[in-house]
Formats: structure tokens, C-alpha cells, sequence
């Protein structure tokens, strides 16, 4: 075969994706568990779920700090020991926190899996929560918040985020240096007991050979109390309704800084909404990927800024836009202006062809990268569990990605990106 060289190779669309198989169990008939067949190097991912986020702490951090502890120490080893009996078996562990759930990951060799679940269940049951470990962390964060509070980027997210939802909502909360300051380890060991039980978990296990690793989970720590789920209680009391400022600007001034950050958003909903995806490829074309009309217009035409993006974020009941920008402090104005042209264009004008087949190009290869790979696999279904969604979520998404028309793309940005109905938020320097 001659390959033509002055020939661009064919482009094909992705039509259809090798999803990986998906079987759903339990443990001790209560506890839901995810075998997911990947891959074939002799790999176990296990990841311990809880419905242990943000949105269930009373006080700002209390979640995330007692995620964080939990590999500082059990009552029979200490942090660096812990570290010392993975790294012999050559298995690590990432604990992990957001807003609406935290845990703990698990990367074993197959081989030796079951000795590194009796460290993680150790660490997950009795971890002890030692003052003093809890100082050392808590001072390490409190100087990386009073850096992250010099960059106008993280004070525009904060104040978006309040404005979103209401300072004092689950998905709002954004705490504050006094509130690491006066935490304890009570108040974690009494966080810990009550959300990080068997009746608030769930298990997603990734490896080439996912029932020999549950059947391992499932007899040897069968009694243990991270999976004991008596007696049950209800934890998952649904959200408040958000508590949004009013549309409109907020303008924030901050001594020193060189560049200025412009963040505009609103409250939308979650990926189980009849929108969401469609509303995610709308968002895409906006401002999504790097050819993107907020890339093209504000960085390649005018010049104002690096990047600018535009993104729909779901948290399990809640959702909402984001576009995000750190502008030159003399284009700020003229930044927010040129967004909300292009907004106001989205309702106005239908997306031409063109365009419109390179956000399917772009997102169906997006879709493929998600699936290349155990682990992208094992987040992405992580992704879609914990909206309590299926792969069939992707094979819908991956169908609309080809055939949505440029009249729905329009009538989405009439009915969901007036200008006139988003939170614009400034952190300009105080000139």
C-alpha cells in the first residue's frame, strides 16, 4: 500500500465505543459493589465509596481534614509503618474527598491483594486520629489557604461558589482559616463514626480478574466492621433548595495583584437532568476546548487573556455553569462584555456546520480517551455511579453527541444562557 503523503487520512465518526463490562453485586447481600472488568495486567484498583463529602459536615473542612487522616495512623500503626508494609508489597493508596463523597483508593498487585486490604480496612476501621498529626496538617493547609488567598483565580471561585448556592449551603460552604484553626480530633473521630460505616459504602472493583478480588473482599473480611451494616441509619437527607444572590456583577478589590480573574455562572442541575448533556455540548462549543468561541474571540482575536473556559460542573443534586478567565487588569470590563456577546450570539444565531462537526470530532474523542485505559475506565464509571447513572448514560450521550441539531443547540442557549440571569463576579486590584 502507498500512503499518499499530500493526502489528509479519512476521518471517520465514532459511532459506537467499547465500553467495559459491568457486573453489580453485594457484599453480605447489603453492601452495592461494581466489578468492572479491565485491562489485562495483573492489577486491582478497589475503591472504598462513602457518602462522606462536604455537603454532610456541619462545619467547613471537618470532612475533608478527617479523609485526610485517615492514613496518619491506626491504633497499631503509625503513618510512616503503614507507608513502609504497601510500598513491600508494592501497593498504594490516594485518599480522595469532594463534595458529596470521600474514601479511599487502592492500587494492588494481584498477587498481593489480599495482604494490602488488611492494611486498608486497618486504616479505614481504626484509624486514630492523633492530635498531633492533626497540628502538622492542619498548619500545612493553612499555608497553602493564605497563598491560595493572594490569587485573584481562588477568591473569584469562592465568592462564585457563595453566590451560587448560599454561603451557609451544603454545596456553598467555603470555610474559612479560623474554621482549620479551631478544629479537633473529636470532632473528626465523631464525623468518621458516623458516615464512614458499611451502611454508607459502596465498592468499585477494577482488575483483569474482578471476581477473584471480591471473592477475596467478600471472605476475608466479612466481619470486619468497615462492612458490618447494622444498624443501618439514614444518612442521605436530600439538600436545601439554593440560596443564589441576585444576576448581576460583583466586583471584589484585592491589593497587589498584576492580573485580574472574571468568573460568571449560574445554578443549572445535575447530570440526571434531561439537559445536562445536551447543555454539555452547547457549553463545549462555548467555551469548552481550545477552538472553543470564548478561545477564538477573547484570546486569539482580542487578546485579553491566556484561557478562558466554560464548564458545567454536577454535584449529585445540584448543578451549575462556570466560565472562568485571568484577564490582563486592563481588559477585565471589555472580557465581560465579549462573554456576554457571546452568550447573546448562542440565542441569536444558529452554529454553523462546520463548527458544530468539529464539537462532535472533539467530544467523541473525548468520550474515547475517557475509555482508554483501567483506570480512566474506573473513573469513569466512578464518575457515573455516583450520579447513579449507567453506561447506557454513554451510549445516550455518545448518540446525541452525532445527531443534535443546531436549532436545539440554539434553543438551549435561549432558555439557559441569558446573560441578563448570571452571577458575574471581579477580582480586580485595588487601583
Amino acid at each position: 500500500m502507498t500512503i499518499q503523503k499530500s493526502q489528509s487520512p479519512k476521518a471517520t465518526p465514532v459511532t459506537s465505543l467499547d465500553l467495559p463490562k459491568i457486573l453489580q453485586t453485594r457484599i453480605n447481600g447489603q453492601i452495592p459493589v461494581i466489578l468492572l472488568s479491565s485491562g489485562n495486567l495483573p492489577i486491582t484498583r478497589m475503591d472504598f465509596i462513602y457518602h462522606a463529602g462536604s455537603r454532610y459536615q456541619t462545619k467547613a473542612f471537618r470532612a475533608f481534614f478527617t479523609n485526610l487522616m485517615l492514613p496518619e495512623g491506626t491504633r497499631s500503626h503509625s503513618a510512616h509503618e503503614i507507608a513502609e508494609m504497601l510500598d513491600h508489597y508494592g501497593s498504594f493508596m490516594l485518599p480522595y474527598h469532594n463534595r458529596d463523597q470521600a474514601g479511599l483508593t487502592l492500587y494492588s498487585l494481584n498477587k498481593h491483594l489480599e495482604s494490602s486490604l488488611r492494611i486498608i480496612i486497618e486504616v479505614l476501621e481504626q484509624p486514630r486520629f492523633r492530635e498531633e498529626e492533626l497540628d502538622v496538617l492542619k498548619q500545612n493547609h493553612l499555608h497553602q489557604l493564605a497563598v491560595e488567598e493572594t490569587q485573584v483565580e481562588f477568591i473569584a471561585r469562592k465568592q462564585l461558589t457563595r453566590a451560587l448556592f448560599g454561603a451557609g449551603h451544603p454545596y456553598g460552604m467555603m470555610g474559612e482559616s479560623t474554621d482549620i484553626q479551631s478544629l479537633n480530633s473529636d470532632e473528626l473521630k465523631q464525623f468518621h463514626s458516623s458516615y464512614y460505616k458499611g451502611s454508607n459504602l459502596s465498592l468499585l472493583i477494577t482488575s483483569d480478574r474482578p471476581q477473584t478480588a471480591f471473592e477475596i473482599l467478600d471472605h476475608h473480611f466479612r466481619s470486619s466492621t468497615v462492612f458490618n451494616t447494622t444498624p443501618p441509619k439514614p444518612l442521605l437527607q436530600p439538600v436545601p433548595p439554593n440560596d443564589p444572590a441576585a444576576p448581576g456583577l460583583q466586583v471584589i478589590k484585592k491589593t497587589g495583584p498584576v492580573q485580574a480573574a472574571i468568573y460568571l455562572g449560574k445554578p443549572l442541575f445535575s447530570r440526571t437532568h434531561k439537559d445536562f448533556q445536551g447543555m454539555s455540548i452547547l457549553v463545549t462549543l462555548l467555551g469548552g476546548y481550545f477552538g472553543s468561541r470564548l478561545m477564538q474571540n477573547i484570546r486569539e482575536e482580542k487578546g485579553y487573556t491566556y484561557g478562558i473556559s466554560a464548564m458545567m460542573h454536577s454535584y449529585l443534586e445540584r448543578g451549575f455553569l462556570m466560565i472562568s478567565a485571568t484577564v490582563d487588569v486592563a481588559y477585565w470590563k471589555q472580557t465581560l462584555a465579549e462573554c456576554r456577546k457571546e452568550l447573546e450570539k448562542l440565542c441569536h444565531e444558529k452554529t454553523g456546520k462546520f463548527e458544530l462537526e468539529t464539537v462532535r470530532n472533539y467530544l467523541s474523542g473525548e468520550l474515547q480517551r475517557n475509555l482508554d485505559g483501567m483506570f480512566n475506565q474506573a473513573n469513569l464509571v466512578k464518575t457515573l455511579w455516583a450520579h447513579q447513572l449507567d453506561e447506557q448514560w454513554i451510549n445516550d450521550y455518545l448518540d446525541l453527541i452525532h445527531h443534535i441539531s443546531a436549532n436545539t443547540i440554539q434553543e438551549l442557549a435561549c432558555q439557559y444562557l441569558d446573560p441578563g440571569t448570571m452571577i458575574e463576579v471581579a477580582v480586580t486590584p485595588d487601583v
